[in-house]
């Protein structure tokens, strides 16, 4: 099955009516990664993953538990991996976007993007916003990061 993936430019905050989120926070920065989708793309995902024909409604909010989770430990695993110390928070799953989640303190420190992960017509939207506290630097040359090929949400 082929995922692609496709850059958003506009700057929206909302991207649809459910949404994921996980906070990655630590000294040298905060960062919130959210995952947004219709139920309905949920349930294609849940049953892919479970090789059903559909989804109970608690699956679609454990998948977008785990999506979160297993993202957020990805990032945290790759600071971890830059000597940049950092707490993983639990995710939250919840209807529409109430930016409530991370006060940043100044727009000038703060990195966004944003990108749809697509299947056929099923897609999940996400957004990462970081925001960098005094000084950090990262060298790109110690990160890992290991495509194994699979996707395995539960």
């Amino acid at each position: 099955m082929d995922v692609k993936i496709q850059e958003i430019v506009e700057e929206t905050e909302v991207m649809d009516h459910w949404f994921g989120t996980i906070l990655v926070s630590g000294v040298q920065l905060r960062l919130s990664f959210k995952a947004f989708c219709k139920i309905q793309d949920a349930d294609f995902f849940v049953a892919l993953s479970y090789k059903q024909e559909c989804a109970a409604p608690s699956q679609n909010h454990g998948f977008m538990h785990e999506y979160c989770n297993m993202v957020g430990g990805y990032i945290k695993n790759a600071l971890d991996q830059q000597h940049i110390e950092t707490k993983l928070n639990l995710p939250v799953v919840a209807r529409e976007n109430k930016s409530l989640f991370l006060n940043y303190g100044s727009e000038k420190n703060l990195i966004t993007d944003r990108w749809k992960l697509m299947v056929t017509d099923v897609s999940i939207y996400c957004m990462v916003t970081i925001e960098v506290i005094g000084d950090l630097k990262l060298s790109g040359e110690n990160l890992e990061f290991v495509d194994s090929g699979d996707i395995n949400f539960f």
